[in-house]
């Protein structure tokens, strides 16, 4: 059992206490008399400070253990009584965080004392105790609590008055407050904190950098310096899966490097105790435990541009990663010829120009006038045959013979086109009509149908050599960040929490109540003392207005786009349908350019129709900052709801933990993670390079290159977006935790962090009260009152403490 010596709280400080559950959780509650404690209330004594007597106490006699004194007072004391379970360590157990903590009456997790001693010390008799058990069943029925005034508190930390480090010698600290002999040594440190989570990513980084380079060798061998090898070629069917894996490889690839490079942006941006005290100096207040681009205006010009050099490297993968690879399908520049009834007869035409604009030859139109009259065309509804006329290209017609109900002397050929032109035709009555026209001017229509379509899947080599390159500066910028010697950022909530407990900053002295307006407003400083006002805080109140602006208006720029797409070609659509992942049609395929513009290359229109991946990795980025925003506003707050390790990013000392995350939990994290790999894939299914092969009856080899749209793949993405935003409002309507008492209930929480997080609000918490052991901030914390106070001209204090706090009156006033 580790022995904590209860420091002096100075002139005044009468009593002080502890009262011990099964878990080894220290917790200050309002004490009640043996007579009517009921369900709930855990036994307790006055806090430091503390003065006039509550009412007058009865005692009952009670057994003097060896290692046990009894202390009683007839001082009031703040209320702080827990009825929740301590987080796990490493706060990966979301589900606990609002578990009922069950009564306990004993002292620690490994009892000293049975607890049927501990119940005759603490006066309980089987009476009180079944009264209590009932209570736990029915609740509470008209009992009056009053408060019982005494506390035990182990002999062995007051044995002659020892402190329990002031034995040990006293070593030299950074500003940080790392003692030499907490740092870690050896190669067990790259894989501990923060460094180990910047060494899981290096190891990543330099996987995907091998995979690609492999790729790459053979690409080229298959090739030789070709720009494109193709993989496959063949069924179409076969051709969608392959494209539709490799694109589900690439983008969890793609997002694992936003991913770390997003880890060592928080890590880069987080500023050192030197930059912060620079800052605070200022009037200036940082980041803390988030990604923060305010913080690059405080931190050195070497860090920015490494920040600046991860996350572009990681945006331009996200998007040349998926123009790497693309489909190309075969398809008909069908040829259209527009005729009278009496063409099916065997009725003479002309071929001049006049009559022939697309330029077929007489034996062309022959042969079609000969199939139509063998039956051997297939004869199409007329809706459906106007339809494919309008489209730049069909998948599996190469000929139509739209057959009009116009009549003319001259010729049965009136005019002849291709797909997607637009007729301009004159009558014997030279009554002029623009074809694809309605149901009545065209009478019927006959189809010939083409060879089977074919689709072959392509690979770039040069992207993919972009991409290669990409990964090796990536993988540099980590590995500079992990070398980086002397470089102790306070990533993590627990680092600047130990940090500003060490050495406490004067700029804060006395505002223990500091909150982010004040600071904005730049009201700190001036030893402001403030009444604590007990509301219910919701987790969406934590993010700034400018964050909740950001990470809206990245939702609404990807979210509005997609919503007009949908609606715009399925009206468009002819038939209604929801076109297949990835699959180009004449009527969601845009070509790119006039007639007279350059025409792309393959690898050019990958990468335009792969830029909206950009809108996919900011929206990830916003998102993630103001989930963690979130989570470090509830690390925060259970402080103040009893005693917590501190979870420090290097070089945990004591009871202090650490973890590979910096701020937001692992479970939250895999699920965004998995949710923006699925939404990066689905939105490279949704819009992708339309790259179709057209040949006719008489020429081969004709491209068409544009972008096209899925709108079964875009409708996916659209509800993926909504159930993503719906999910960060949801979670932004729980609350803290409560921890202080107001008409009877719990309610409030003075460490929830309205506005986000703020290096200047988080180091008022930290200045301890006089007499707090010397490295307190190794044991488990917890925040409260620590000097209490008493008549209506005293002012109390709060802070944190590794000892003894009382609860936040809203009665009372705190500087």
């Amino acid at each position: 059992m580790e022995a904590v010596n209860p420091p002096s709280r100075g002139k005044g400080d009468q009593s002080y206490r502890n009262t011990f559950d099964k878990d080894g959780v220290t917790e200050i509650v309002e004490p009640a008399p043996l007579e009517s404690i009921s369900e709930g209330v855990r036994l307790d004594s006055s806090g430091p400070g503390a003065q006039k007597p509550l009412r007058k106490m009865q005692s009952k006699q009670s057994m003097q253990w060896p290692f046990h004194r009894r202390m009683a007072s007839d001082a009031p004391s703040s209320v702080l009584t827990s009825h929740f379970r301590r987080p796990s360590s490493g706060w990966n157990n979301i589900k606990s965080f609002f578990k009922v903590e069950e009564d306990t009456v004993s002292l620690s997790s490994k009892p000293l004392v049975p607890d049927y001693v501990v119940h005759y010390m603490r006066g309980e008799t089987p009476e009180t105790l079944a009264q209590k058990r009932d209570q736990r069943r029915w609740g509470e029925r008209r009992t009056n609590v009053t408060p019982q005034r005494e506390r035990f508190i182990s002999q062995h930390l007051e044995l002659e008055g020892i402190d329990p480090w002031a034995s040990r010698v006293k070593l030299d600290t950074d500003g940080n407050g790392f003692a030499n002999e907490d740092r870690q040594r050896g190669v067990g440190r790259y894989f501990t904190g923060w460094k180990g989570g910047a060494t899981c990513n290096i190891i990543l980084a330099f996987v995907l950098l091998v995979i690609s380079v492999v790729a790459l060798i053979l690409a080229i061998s298959r090739k030789g310096a070709s720009d494109e090898t193709v993989v496959f070629s063949g069924s179409c069917d076969t051709a969608s899966s392959i494209n539709a894996g490799l694109h589900a490889a690439i983008n969890v690839f793609a997002i694992t490097i936003l991913v770390g490079s997003n880890y060592a942006f928080q890590i880069l941006s987080s500023p050192t105790r030197t930059e912060l005290a620079s800052a605070h100096n200022k009037k200036q207040w940082l980041d803390i435990g988030i990604p923060s681009l305010r913080n690059l205006f405080h931190v050195s010009g070497l860090r920015t541009a490494l920040i600046a050099v991860a996350l572009l490297c990681a945006v331009s993968t996200q998007i040349i990663y998926n123009a790497v690879i693309f489909t190309s399908p075969t398809g008909f520049k069908s040829d259209i010829v527009v005729v009278t009834s009496d063409f099916v007869t065997g009725a003479p035409f002309a071929n001049g120009s006049e009559f022939n604009r697309a330029g077929m030859s007489q034996t062309d139109i022959f042969t079609l006038q000969n199939d139509a009259r063998a039956g051997k065309l297939s004869d199409l509804a007329t809706v459906p045959c106007l339809q494919q006329v309008g489209g730049e290209f069909d998948t599996t017609t190469d000929a139509l013979i739209l057959i009009t109900k116009l009549s003319s002397a001259r010729s049965s050929v009136i005019q002849t086109g291709k797909a997607g032109d637009m007729f301009n035709l004159r009558s014997m009555s030279s009554v002029a009509i623009s074809v694809p026209v309605d149901e009545k001017v065209v009478d019927r229509c006959l189809a010939r149908r083409g060879l089977p379509q074919t689709c072959k899947v392509s690979v770039s080599s040069l992207l993919l050599g972009v991409v290669g390159l990409l990964h090796l500066v990536t993988l540099l910028t980590m590995a500079a960040v992990l070398s980086w010697r002397n470089f102790e950022p306070l990533v993590s909530l627990g680092d600047a929490i130990r940090s500003f407990m060490r050495n406490p900053d004067p700029s804060t002295a006395s505002t223990c109540f500091l909150d982010k307006q004040d600071v904005e407003e730049g009201r700190w400083g001036f030893n402001e003392a403030k009444y604590f006002t007990p509301t219910d805080h919701f987790w969406f109140f934590t993010p700034s207005i400018k964050r909740w602006t950001v990470t809206i208006f990245s939702w609404i720029m990807i979210t509005a786009p997609t919503a007009a797409a949908v609606a715009l070609i399925i009206e468009h659509e002819p038939t209604g349908e929801l076109t297949p992942f990835a699959t180009a049609t004449p009527y969601t395929t845009f070509l790119l350019g006039g007639p007279d513009a350059t025409p792309l290359t393959h690898a050019q229109a990958a990468i335009l129709a792969s830029v909206p991946q950009l809108l996919i990795a900011i929206l990830y980025l916003t998102t993630n900052s103001l989930l963690t925003t979130y989570w470090l506003s509830q690390e925060m707050s259970f402080f103040a709801v009893a005693p917590q390790p501190l979870r420090v990013s290097a070089d945990p000392a004591s009871h202090q933990i650490t973890s590979l995350y910096l701020t937001l939990p692992r479970p939250i994290s895999w699920v965004l993670y998995i949710m923006f790999i699925a939404m990066s894939f689905v939105l490279s299914q949704a819009v992708f390079p339309a790259i179709v092969s057209t040949s006719t009856a008489r020429v081969n080899g004709t491209e068409i290159v544009g972008i096209g749209f899925s709108t079964l793949a875009l409708l996916i993405l659209l509800a993926f977006l909504v159930v993503l935003m719906v999910g960060v409002l949801a979670l932004g309507l729980r609350r803290a935790p409560a921890a202080t008492y107001a008409d009877g209930m719990q309610k409030g929480n003075p460490l929830a962090m309205r506005g986000g997080s703020c290096s200047a609000v988080i180091s008022s918490k930290c200045h301890a009260a006089p007499g707090e052991p010397e490295r307190s901030w190794r044991l488990p914390l917890s925040y409260g009152v620590v000097v209490d106070a008493v008549g209506a001209q005293q002012v109390g204090h709060c802070a944190f403490s590794g000892v003894s706090v009382g609860a936040v009156d809203a009665g009372k006033i705190y500087a």
